[in-house]
Parts: structure tokens; sequence; C-alpha cells
């Protein structure tokens, strides 16, 4: 009876770390989407939407205005990687191709069941412009995407670089957003899944000693992650920030503010140029104790 109380213990324990490596493969971003009434991603856009993980099951339509079969789609994002080498992972019928950095990393572009890809990549950290393109011939439709740390940087694989003005590929820029996507973290650090999810209509916030949702959120030791997509005439225009504690500022992957200290009551400001078109828009924040306040606008 021993043995087989140790034995069982054993496989509970393998099933345990099993499940969690399979769960550190979702990976929460902000993916902007855009659905196409055929198969190749031509001509204008169908419909479009917005999703925090790509992990879909169709048997129908995706999204209103789109048919059941014979459509495409691109999920847009720039995700921030820390250093080190990723497996990225996707699940998909019918055909996929993935772009992450300055690499075309994945490229399934075949009509069949549900198969499985993967690649091993090794990256020096960032924020990274990351594009998924799907098709669906017929019948139903998966798509997931996911990816997994191995390990630290490896030199046997190439390094994926950040490049500086992400067209991957010029068809779908993001769908210029009217709110921002925030996702709060009942931590300092942006770290594991967000405590809350939720539309705001801007980054204007006094919070003083409360808490942006006390029912779930405690008034100290939380962060927020802002993002949106900005359409901006061409020109250059000056950024600002008022926040107690850290703020960090991100405009198309390239961080313009970067304030991420405890510190009271700080403005901080950057004049960026910008070409005509769409534009996104990341900002980060911390409190640590005390008065909270986050602001941003340009």
């Amino acid at each position: 009876m021993y043995w087989r109380s140790l034995i069982s213990l054993f496989v509970l324990l393998l099933l345990g770390l099993s499940t969690g490596a399979a769960a550190a493969q979702n990976s929460y971003s902000l993916w902007f989407i855009k659905f196409w009434d055929n198969k190749k991603l031509e001509g204008s856009p169908v419909a479009s939407s917005s999703t925090g993980v790509i992990d879909h099951s169709w048997s129908g339509s995706p999204e209103e205005g789109v048919p059941s079969n014979d459509w495409s789609a691109q999920w847009t994002s720039f995700v921030n990687f820390g250093p080190g080498t990723y497996r990225i992972t996707t699940k998909n019928d019918d055909g996929v191709r993935v772009y992450l950095g300055d690499k075309h990393i994945i490229l399934d572009w075949n009509q069949h069941g549900v198969v499985t890809n993967e690649v091993t990549v090794s990256l020096l950290g960032g924020n990274y412009p990351m594009a998924v393109d799907f098709f669906d011939d017929e019948g139903d439709a998966v798509l997931e995407v996911g990816w997994q740390l191995l390990g630290p940087p490896s030199s046997n694989l190439p390094d994926v670089t950040i490049i500086p003005s992400p067209q991957i590929p010029p068809s779908a820029p993001p769908t210029p957003q009217p709110a921002w996507l925030a996702q709060y973290w009942s931590n300092t650090s942006l770290s594991g899944h967000p405590t809350l999810t939720r539309v705001d209509p801007a980054i204007n916030y006094d919070w003083g000693r409360g808490s942006p949702d006390p029912d779930i959120i405690d008034p100290d030791e939380f962060s927020v992650r802002w993002s949106r997509s900005v359409y901006f005439e061409a020109g250059t225009y000056q950024f600002t920030t008022q926040s107690d504690d850290g703020i960090r500022v991100y405009v198309d992957g390239r961080l313009i503010i970067d304030n991420w200290t405890v510190h009271a009551l700080q403005t901080n400001t950057a004049d960026v140029t910008l070409a005509s078109g769409t534009h996104t828009l990341v900002v980060e924040y911390f409190e640590h104790t005390g008065l909270a306040v986050a602001r941003l606008w340009w």
C-alpha cells in the first residue's frame, strides 16, 4: 500500500508538471485582427476585431460579415519577450504563416486538417512586432498560437531581431481603436495572467489611495498595461505623462518614456516624429504604495 501511494503521488506530480508546461504556452497580448472574404488576404477587409490570446475553434463564421468557408485573417501585435530561447507553436486547420521581428518563422500555407507546427528561435529581448496569417478552406477551422521559454539565448540559433518600423506584411495595418485595452495585474511586474481586463476610454487616473477596482485589485502593489492603435497625421508630437509611481511609453515598439521607478508625482515628455498612418501605443504603469496617478496625453 505504501509503494502504491508513492507511485500514485509521483504520477500526480508528473501530471501537474505537464499541465504547467502546457499552460505556459498560453501567452497574453493585444492582437488586432482583420478578416477577408477570400483565402488570400486580398482587397479590403470585411471585418475587424481584437483578442487577448490566439486560441480559436470555429464551426461557422468567425465574425459577422465573414463567410463560414473560404476566408482569411491576420493577427498583428507587439509582443514583449525577455531574452531567451523560445519554442513557438501553432495548431491550425487550415493554413498559417507566422512572422516575428525580421523573420518569417512558420510557413504552412496549405489546406489540411488540424496539424501542429513548431519552431525554436533565439531572442535578445524587447517588444517584437508579430503577425499571424491564417486561411480556412471549408469545414471547421482551428487556430492556436503560443510559446514557451526553454532557456537563455542560444548561440546555435540565428537571432530574431527587432525591425525599427514593421510592415509584416503591409496589407493589413492594425485597426484604429477608439479606446484603450487595459490589463491590470495584482503585482508590480505585469507578470502572470491579468487579474482584470477591461476597456478604458483614456489614461487619466488619479486613484489617490484607492484602487482601479476595489473588488479585485488592492490599492497598492498593482500594475497596468494599456494598448491602443491611433491614426496620426505626419508630424512631430510631444507625448507627456504624469505618474506616481513608474511609467513606460512605447510607440510602435520603441521605448520613448522610461521612468520605471518608485517616485512621487513626476512629469515626463518625449518628442516623436511620426509618419502619416496608424501607430501602436503601449503604456505600462506600476503602483508601489501610497498615492497612485497615471496620465498620458500628446
